[in-house]
């Protein structure tokens, strides 16, 4: 069914896919129509939330508030492997290279002078603060009340945030663009802060994955009503090019991501809130499914990430 609304990167037509209700931190029973441009495969929760639901919908116990209470196997693999990144010994450096090879996290793995580092979408502040322990000059910001933290900025827009004279050597925005209510003012912003020669490393859900295919409204990358676009390679890769920004690098990931749609699914035939996502014994049963899929490059939801810089003129 055709909608009353055109896709933003190509300007073509939009129809409804599929009907979603929130599965993972179950704060509303209202369901949404996830639209999807005809063209390019953009998706798009609709109506569009207003500020007050969408700060209804990151409770206080939303899994990014609570990195620091509860290190789980994940985050205590990320700080192993920075711990090694930046170590001194040729062995400690290239297991971290390998370790960054089977678990992508999208941080910067070595530092040359005085440099600064933003993570959009910080939750908790914890890798602001992983950052700063290795030589980093770190910032964070993240969808909030308009209000700075000692280094960390929160408005829910970060176009209205002024860094000051402050411009990023790397930029860190980890599944965070498929939360942003503005696109394209959002990457108008981070390109006039990002430093020239700088980096950005973006990680989003991939709407033509493995998980988005077979799971449907079920997929845990969709995770309505908080994921406001979905995006695909394409599309994305379209998206920046209209900002002057180019894709150097793709390097397709996912971890739980399958755990995570199996538990939505069995949420929604049960009633009630049932988390495989943090289950260890689920993830690690799909994991070699998981492996199979980035060799194929149909990275089963969380993400495509991708590493651009500023097009040269």
């Amino acid at each position: 069914m055709l909608v009353n609304e055109k896709c933003f990167i190509c300007e073509n037509k939009m129809i409804v896919h599929l009907k979603g209700r929130d599965l993972f931190m179950w704060v509303t029973e209202k369901y949404f129509d996830i639209i999807k441009c005809e063209k390019c495969g953009l998706e798009k929760i609709s109506p569009t939330p207003t500020n007050n639901e969408i700060k209804n919908f990151y409770p206080p116990n939303y899994y990014s508030f609570n990195i620091r209470e509860d290190k789980g196997i994940l985050t205590r693999i990320k700080e192993f492997t920075l711990k090694n990144a930046y170590s001194e010994k040729k062995g400690g450096i290239f297991l971290s290279k390998i370790l960054n090879f089977l678990i992508y996290f999208g941080l910067p793995l070595q530092k040359e002078k005085n440099v600064n580092f933003l993570d959009i979408g910080c939750g908790d502040g914890s890798d602001v603060e992983l950052m700063s322990k290795y030589g980093w000059n770190s910032y964070g910001f993240d969808i909030g009340e308009k209000v700075n933290i000692k280094n960390i900025f929160f408005d829910y827009n970060i176009a209205n945030v002024d860094f000051g004279k402050i411009k990023f050597d790397f930029i860190r925005i980890w599944h965070t663009m498929e939360h942003i209510q503005d696109p394209e003012r959002f990457l108008e912003k981070i390109k006039e802060i990002l430093n020239e020669g700088g980096e950005m490393n973006f990680c989003f859900p991939n709407t033509r994955s493995f998980g988005a295919v077979f799971f449907g409204k079920f997929w845990f990358g969709r995770d309505v009503p908080r994921h406001l676009y979905n995006y695909n390679l394409k599309n994305f890769r379209t998206l920046l090019c209209g900002k002057g920004l180019e894709i150097k690098k793709v390097k397709y990931c996912s971890i739980n991501s399958l755990a995570g749609s199996l538990g939505f699914l069995a949420s929604s035939l049960f009633k009630r809130k049932i988390d495989f996502f943090n289950n260890a014994l689920v993830v690690l049963f799909f994991y070699p499914l998981e492996i199979m899929l980035y060799f194929l490059k149909i990275s089963d939801v969380i993400s495509c990430s991708v590493i651009i810089r500023k097009m040269s003129r």
